[in-house]
């Protein structure tokens, strides 16, 4: 097995912090997917990603930057 370099490691780390940050949408957007999904779903849903949100940024586990997270936070509202 060939030892992963510094960079690919850190390339990891990032890639999934992406992962991370783009979840809740993926979690909502299928399940909105539904044929029998209404605009009341839809409107659940978003309040379910906002929620995700703001205990993502709270505790911060991803340990993502300051700028990061307002870029994030203008993007979503």
């Amino acid at each position: 097995m060939i030892p992963e370099s510094r960079g690919a490691l850190n390339f990891k780390l990032e890639l999934q912090k992406l992962v991370n940050v783009l979840r809740p949408f993926a979690f909502s957007i299928k399940c909105l997917e539904s044929a029998h999904s209404t605009p009341a779903d839809v409107f659940i849903y978003w309040f379910g990603v906002m929620s995700e949100y703001k205990e993502m940024f709270s505790s911060n586990i991803d340990e993502l930057k300051k700028k990061t997270i307002l870029d994030i936070r203008a993007i979503i509202n």
